[in-house]
């Protein structure tokens, strides 16, 4: 049975917006996962950082009860 055009236009119409916001939906999660990446590599970083500045405090204790 043939339809109007109208309604498979708008039918089109419809899948495109879903598509779009699909598409959007997964950019927003991958931007998510990528924030979150980022935050755990600078937490990384800091925790290297700390265990460096005391491993060099120790360091100089050791080296000022010569």
């Amino acid at each position: 049975m043939l339809r109007p055009v109208e309604v498979v236009v708008e039918e089109e119409e419809e899948e495109e917006e879903e598509e779009e916001e699909e598409e959007e939906e997964e950019e927003e999660e991958e931007e998510e996962e990528e924030e979150e990446e980022e935050e755990e590599e600078e937490e990384e970083e800091e925790e290297e950082e700390e265990e460096e500045e005391e491993d060099w405090a120790k360091q100089k204790r050791m080296q000022s009860t010569r």
